[in-house]
């Protein structure tokens, strides 16, 4: 059986067969109260397209996903909203057993969504993309869902209802349905998967001669890392704090990585993921080498690249939607040098983006979707309070540069950290 989501700006709306809500069964909950989206108050109806395919390993199928996008966004005179989605298959128990996305075009009431159909089918194939097709559309006081098979025929019409969203967002079901990395093994076979790509290989070149091979360094003096939203005062504490301690500082990516950044930015969220997860491996390398000699502190290391991740595979809604505390995404990952401790710098939004009004530098697009988005940092600012082992732990960044270096100094020595 399976599960729908429809994927809006506030939230997720949930949909699965009337028949998972029934009494006898009651393996989900049905949801009554009003909800923010009114897609299916007049004639709306959804029509699904998604590129997974059950032969596919899931970096693949997000591979095709991405491709399907592109198709989507290319389509010639297309009026119609794209909203992303996802959905999974549950067992008899209501467990879920498979998890996919794709996207919806939103049709109103006063469109033709057989013919627009019709073109759309017509377009993903002069593009030779990958895709599927369903649909969701409202009858009476009720909601229904049917599949268009690939010999054009419909499948049966199932009654579906809006349910209460799971407990955990379903692309954390499994560790290998979503873009945040908790080992190398799996960094290495995501890129593997799109080795044919020139800017992969190089990055493949850099994991197999300074990662793969890497020996685990004793630690001699402490390693400390600054985390926080841009504008915060990160790269400064970094700067201010390693010359009081007579130390190291290191900002994240590494230069020998960092030009192929923007490249990485560009592709779809499990390959740029896979990027910075390399990143930090690698960083992790030159930090255990720096810290035989002196303390490093650290400009951002692997919570940053986790919470914009987490918060970027939760594509919409607040922090409720994110995986619950407690779940294994937030750990830090087993095979990666731990810091002996990560400080997460806090200050208002006001003074944030005063800061930010002041700068002229190039942002990326999840930067820019930060600043634009209060639910996008909502998300981030709480899944940095969810990180454990170790977990951050937060100082007021408002005053001046010097006071908070005194601050965090302080903060040091009553850890011990640092002997002061």
């Amino acid at each position: 059986m399976k599960v729908l989501a429809l994927e809006y700006d506030l939230e997720p709306l949930y949909l699965c067969p009337e028949s998972l809500c029934a009494k006898d069964n009651g393996l989900w909950e049905e949801r009554h109260e009003a909800n923010d989206n009114h897609l299916f108050e007049s004639e709306c109806c959804a029509l699904l397209v998604n590129g997974f395919s059950s032969n596919l390993s899931f970096a693949e199928n997000v591979q095709e996903n991405s491709h399907l996008h592109n198709a989507l966004k290319s389509w010639p005179g297309c009026t119609c909203s794209i909203i992303t989605t996802m959905s999974f298959t549950v067992d008899q128990s209501g467990s879920q057993t498979s998890y996919t996305e794709g996207y919806a075009l939103l049709i109103n009431k006063d469109e033709d969504n057989e013919k627009i159909k019709e073109n759309l089918i017509a377009h993903l194939n002069t593009k030779m993309v990958k895709f599927n097709i369903s649909r969701i559309f409202k009858k009476g006081n009720t909601m229904w869902y049917k599949e268009y098979p690939d010999n054009g025929s419909l499948q049966q019409e199932i009654e579906v209802v809006a349910v209460k969203q799971p407990e955990c967002h379903p692309a954390y079901n499994k560790r290998d349905t979503n873009s945040v990395y908790h080992e190398q093994a799996r960094v290495h076979s995501v890129i593997d998967t799109f080795k044919s790509m020139k800017e992969v290989q190089e990055l493949k070149e850099i994991y197999d001669t300074k990662i793969l091979n890497m020996k685990p360094l004793k630690r001699d003096h402490p390693i400390i890392v600054i985390e926080g939203l841009d504008a915060t005062g990160k790269s400064t504490l970094t700067e201010n704090l390693a010359k009081r301690l007579n130390g190291c500082a290191r900002k994240s990516p590494l230069d020998y990585v960092m030009h192929l950044r923007k490249t990485f930015d560009s592709h779809f969220q499990l390959l740029r993921r896979a990027y910075y997860a390399i990143g930090n491996y690698a960083f992790a390398a030159q930090v255990a080498h720096d810290a035989q000699s002196g303390p490093v502190v650290c400009d951002r290391f692997w919570h940053s690249t986790a919470a914009y991740a987490i918060a970027t595979d939760v594509k919409v809604g607040d922090e409720t939607h994110l995986p619950p505390a407690g779940h294994w995404v937030y750990s830090w990952p087993h095979d990666l040098l731990k810091p002996d401790i990560v400080i997460l710098l806090t200050i208002s939004d006001e003074l944030r983006r005063s800061r930010l009004e002041g700068r002229n530098t190039e942002k990326t697009d999840e930067e820019v979707r930060m600043e634009k988005s209060r639910l996008f940092r909502q998300r981030i600012a709480e899944v940095y309070k969810r990180m454990d082992n170790p977990a951050l732990v937060e100082l007021d960044a408002s005053g001046s540069a010097e006071e908070l270096c005194n601050k965090t100094i302080e903060l040091l020595s009553d850890k011990h950290i640092i002997t002061i």
